[in-house]
């Protein structure tokens, strides 16, 4: 005969057996205050209900004070009550926030009825009757002893704050040991969440999107303030932004938050980490326009790359124009395209750019270089084709351009490129990726540097390697068909 305590456990376990609801729902009928969830932190919940389906591994880049935590703790709440054998991990920057959530999770699973172990229960490492539970501990913690059978690793805010942030010893540690300690915990079937904010771009999500350590991860991107396709807006770019979650934080204190500093407010409330002090180029320096005017001489200057792979280098092809000695940014072609496809859509853009906008490309200065010439050259049928040596290193060749941009003389046509555009050169020089910056310092060369078609001995004109040649380092082809 079962014992009044293990009966009124088994009646809780058959209640529980017959309900089925959702993490959102879960969190509006333990916290009312709570529900109806705003849509980001629904999307929180969503990554939490998916991993009932399978293997999930996400991040989540999410402003500070904005429900992450609390949302991350009804989850783990919601694992423990609908799978109780399933054993959890949640680690932190530090023990405080580490046991304080611990312990919200442990009072929701009460709340919810679901029975703990008599023998297992503190704060750092408690399970139900079924053996499951949560195992709370923080960077540099223990973690040995347990594997996460069929649970959530949640690896929240490795990083404590902007000191931390800035030291790459600091951020080499909360890495190794998400590698090399929380990783170890997972098992066939366990799914592993990283919500954080931004607080660096070489921080733990900046990592995984250049090394994923061999798992396709989903990053989720949650922005402060987005534009309509829901992505980092700036109002200074775009007139029609909103707040991600406007009955707390409206776009006016938002805009008070801004006011500290443009470093922390694209960190940690638009998820997009940009060097201190701006890099070298600062957005504010381009200027937007609606259309280019007519007239002008205009180039299409691509910067080469070969790979898909989501961590490789982007081909990036700007049509750029120089009329009444104002640079004009017309439209941006760029992608992560295997060769084939590559150079299938330098040729299509060649055809929509028409015979009046000159194509420029790259030219290995090795032996490499040779072969590319009748290889574009059969490609390009009927265009003019200019090959460019680059021979100094990228940051040298951006200087002439950076100054040209440092005067407000670089204009961009509003269009949905702008947004890579910026944040990539507002990332310059250590951002991980420079294709576009590489691609316009070309397309200033070509402009200024190398004289208009009519002007180059005729119109066309082969290279040269004499150094004493101001065009040397350029060569100019027409490929007729």
């Amino acid at each position: 005969m079962l014992s009044p305590a293990e009966q009124a456990e088994l009646d809780v376990l058959e209640a529980l057996d017959g309900q089925i609801e959702t993490v959102g729902e879960f969190i509006g009928r333990m916290t009312p205050k709570y529900h109806p969830l705003p849509d980001h932190l629904q999307r929180i919940a969503d990554v939490l209900d998916a991993t009932y389906d399978g293997e999930v591994f996400a991040t989540v880049a999410e402003p500070v004070r904005m429900g992450k935590t609390e949302t991350i703790a009804h989850g783990l709440a919601h694992r423990t009550v609908y799978a109780p054998s399933a054993l959890n991990f949640y680690s932190t920057f530090g023990s405080g926030l580490s046991m304080q959530t611990s312990r919200r999770v442990r009072k929701l699973v009460r709340a919810a009825g679901m029975p703990l172990s008599r023998e297992a229960q503190a704060v750092n490492d408690w399970r139900t009757i079924y053996d499951g539970g949560l195992k709370a501990t923080s960077v540099g913690g223990d973690v040995t002893g347990r594997g996460c059978k069929g649970g959530v690793v949640i690896a929240d805010d490795l990083l404590k704050g902007r000191k931390q942030s800035e030291s790459k010893t600091i951020r080499d540690d909360a890495w190794n040991y998400l590698r090399d300690d929380l990783m170890s915990r997972l098992e066939p079937g366990a799914s592993m969440i990283i919500p954080a904010a931004r607080w660096h771009e070489d921080d733990i999500i900046g990592r995984l999107k250049v090394d994923p350590l061999g798992i396709d991860w989903i990053h989720i991107e949650i922005p402060a303030v987005i534009g309509p396709d829901g992505s980092a807006a700036d109002e200074r770019d775009e007139p029609n932004v909103r707040s991600i979650w406007p009955q707390v934080w409206s776009l006016e204190r938002l805009a008070k938050i801004r006011k500290r500093g443009e470093y922390g407010w694209w960190s940690l409330y638009q998820q997009r980490p940009v060097p201190r002090g701006g890099g070298m180029f600062k957005r504010g320096d381009f200027q937007l326009v609606d259309e280019p005017p007519p007239g002008g001489r205009w180039v299409r200057r691509w910067d080469l790359a070969a790979s898909t792979d989501p961590a490789a280098a982007y081909t990036a092809g700007p049509k750029v124009g120089l009329v009444d000695g104002a640079i004009f940014v017309a439209d941006v072609r760029r992608g992560q395209w295997g060769p084939a496809e590559r150079d299938r859509i330098i040729a299509r853009t060649a055809e929509e750019d028409g015979p009046n906008v000159e194509v420029w490309l790259p030219q290995d200065p090795g032996q490499a270089g040779l072969s590319q010439r009748p290889h574009y050259g059969k490609l390009l049928q009927g265009r003019i084709v200019n090959f460019e040596r680059e021979r100094e290193a990228k940051e040298i060749r951006w200087d002439p351009y950076a100054s040209q941009v440092g005067a407000k003389n670089v204009h961009l046509v509003r269009a949905p490129w702008n947004r890579a555009f910026l944040d990539e050169h507002e990332m310059a020089p250590s951002g991980r990726v420079k294709d576009q910056i590489d691609a316009m310092a070309g397309a200033y060369y070509a402009l200024i540097v190398r004289p208009p078609i009519a002007e180059a001995h005729g119109g066309f004109r082969g290279g040269s390697d004499t150094d004493a040649d101001p065009v040397a380092d350029s060569t100019r082809y027409r490929f007729d068909a």
